[in-house]
C-alpha cells in the first residue's frame, strides 16, 4: 500500500502503477479510494452432498467396486437423492 501511495503522489499514472504492480486499474483504484487494504470477506463453507456418504464409497472402492452405475444404485439405496 505505501509502495502504491508514494507512486501515486509522485505524479505516476493509474496505469503505469497498474502495470508496474501487475494488478487491475479497478484493483488500484479501489486502493487508493479507501486508503487502506481491502479485508477479504470470509467465505462460506460448502459442504458436498457425498460428505455423509464418503466413509461408505471408501469402502467399496477399497473393496475394488469402481463401476459409478453400480456405486449410485447403492448409494441410492442408503438415501443419496442425487444423479449421475
Amino acid at each position: 500500500m505505501k509502495q502504491v501511495n508514494a507512486l501515486h503522489s509522485q505524479g505516476h499514472s493509474m496505469r503505469n502503477i497498474a502495470r508496474q504492480l501487475e494488478c487491475s486499474r479497478n484493483t488500484l483504484r479501489k486502493y487508493l479510494r479507501s486508503g487502506e487494504l481491502p479485508r477479504q470477506k470470509p467465505r462460506l463453507s460448502i459442504t458436498s452432498v457425498l460428505e455423509q456418504f464418503k466413509p461408505y464409497i471408501h469402502t467399496r472402492l477399497a473393496a475394488g467396486i469402481e463401476n459409478c452405475i453400480v456405486l449410485l444404485r447403492e448409494l441410492k439405496q442408503r438415501g443419496y437423492d442425487g444423479s449421475y
